[in-house]
């Protein structure tokens, strides 16, 4: 059965404020937050898997006997976890800027996570686990580089 409205849920209705309709593409404040996100991600995810690629070259030139390149190797690693850490904080911006979804935010944190423990087994020198995950860290900031250049350069809902 049909009623008609009475007056008072005519008067409740009113009462109540319109929810406006969920918005297809970021404010125009958001778009230059996206961009510099994208640009941080970009040069930090390059510069995280040159940094890795170059903590190789230093570890091998170690196992060779040049006792030296270990300090190398240890600074690298701790401007490494900045540069990792940069990445994870424009991941998470781009998620939060609605450019992408939050898969690169979590592939980062996950970056992060065994870097530090990669850093971690090194200074204890577990080299049977620190190496095979040195490779595992060099796929992995080798794929999130290779994905930030892939990613496309405009923001969501330009050019509509």
């Amino acid at each position: 059965m049909n009623h008609p409205p009475s007056d008072t849920t005519a008067a409740h209705q009113a009462a109540i404020p319109a929810i406006p309709a969920q918005q297809t593409r970021p404010p125009a404040t958001a778009r230059p937050w996206q961009a510099r996100f994208l640009t941080l991600f970009r040069v930090s995810a390059l510069l995280f898997a040159l940094g890795v690629l170059v903590q190789a070259v230093l570890a091998g030139e170690f196992v060779t006997g040049n006792v030296e390149l270990l300090k190398i190797h240890n600074v690298n690693a701790q401007v490494l976890s900045i540069v990792v850490l940069a990445e994870t904080v424009a991941a998470f911006g781009l998620w939060r800027t609605r450019l992408t979804s939050v898969r690169p935010a979590l592939a980062t944190l996950a970056l992060l996570i065994l870097t530090g423990a990669q850093m971690s087994l090194g200074h204890d020198r577990v080299l049977l686990v620190h190496i095979p995950l040195g490779v595992t860290v060099f796929g992995f900031a080798t794929a999130l580089a290779v994905w930030s250049l892939m990613f496309p350069a405009r923001t969501r809902g330009a050019g509509r």
